[in-house]
């Protein structure tokens, strides 16, 4: 509700009545000249800034936000200034005097004079932080398996694809790893599904432990999991299978008895050939070399390889 002491609309009191809207309309509004600083603000802007309309006057943005997100709000000021044009920005702010981490929509237009010089900008912010992270939060849980926190079967099926288009545009080495938890059914009998998640949350932070930051590791069934490596040859994939195996083999669980429960894993191994145009061909090259390892005494890893498999 707006308030005013006017008794009724006229000329004469609209300037004091847009005012008493613009401090009231629950957005941060602002105006700032050609060199950044800000010429006015209303009452929400200056609450957030905390500090009076006249300390806001002549000061910039690096009197109220933090780097490095202080360079993001003077590069989007820049390309409205420049542009000429009316922009909207998602922009990610650090205040300084409190540390809060805020996301605001933003709206900046330039302000333009007869001479068609622009002479600074207005903008109009508004906060999304709450349903920004909640947007972020329903996304994740949206791509994540809920019990081991990789990449759910459709998301890693999807990232897969991308990485794969990628790969043989720019002609670059990709693998895939397949892998399976032995005798995983026997354990989950003998021991609890209980037991068995918690074998699969330890198996799941040996792969994470393993693999870069640009690698994407999925759970894509019950007990198989994927990687998938980027930039990455079969000599290389290799070794890391390798040196996966031989970490999950010496690692342990314990049951509700305190017994040692030891596991193994099988894995297997393709290399993005020229004559893989999707996801699914590369998968089933390397679950064909999943299966030779398993089939010829598990806790092996597997390479497929021009049409042929070669266990290791």
């Amino acid at each position: 509700m707006i308030v005013s002491d006017a008794k009724e609309i006229n000329p004469d009191n609209i300037e004091h009545i847009l005012k008493r809207i613009v401090d009231e309309v629950g957005a941060y509004i602002y105006i700032k000249n050609a060199q950044g600083e800000y010429i006015y603000a209303n009452n929400l802007t200056c609450e957030l800034f905390n500090c009076t309309p006249t300390e806001i006057q002549g000061a910039d943005d690096s009197h109220f936000f933090s780097p490095p997100l202080l360079g993001d709000i003077k590069a989007n000021d820049k390309l409205v200034l420049q542009s000429k044009q009316r922009i909207e920005f998602i922009e990610e702010n650090l205040l300084i005097h409190s540390g809060e981490a805020l996301i605001y929509k933003s709206v900046k237009l330039p302000i333009i004079n007869d001479n068609n010089e622009v002479i600074g900008l207005c903008g109009v912010s508004t906060d999304i932080t709450k349903l920004y992270n909640l947007q972020k939060h329903l996304q994740a849980q949206a791509n994540t398996d809920y019990l081991t926190h990789l990449a759910n079967r459709r998301y890693f099926m999807k990232e897969a694809e991308k990485e794969i288009s990628r790969a043989k545009r720019h002609q670059l080495p990709l693998a895939l790893i397949i892998a399976d938890i032995d005798h995983f059914k026997a354990i989950n009998d003998n021991f609890g599904h209980d037991i068995g998640d918690e074998l699969l949350v330890a198996i799941s932070d040996n792969f994470v432990k393993e693999v870069r930051k640009e690698d994407i590791v999925g759970r894509i069934g019950g007990e198989e999991f994927a990687l998938l490596l980027p930039n990455t040859n079969m000599t290389s994939a290799l070794s890391l299978a390798e040196r996966i195996r031989k970490s999950i083999a010496g690692s342990f669980v314990k049951s509700h008895s305190n017994e040692k429960i030891t596991v193994t894993i099988s894995l297997g191994i393709a290399e993005l050939s020229a004559h893989d145009t999707n996801y699914q061909s590369l998968y089933r090259n390397a679950d064909e070399a999943l299966y030779l390892a398993k089939e010829t005494g598990r806790n092996k890893v597997a390479c497929y390889t021009s049409n042929t498999i070669q266990t290791t």
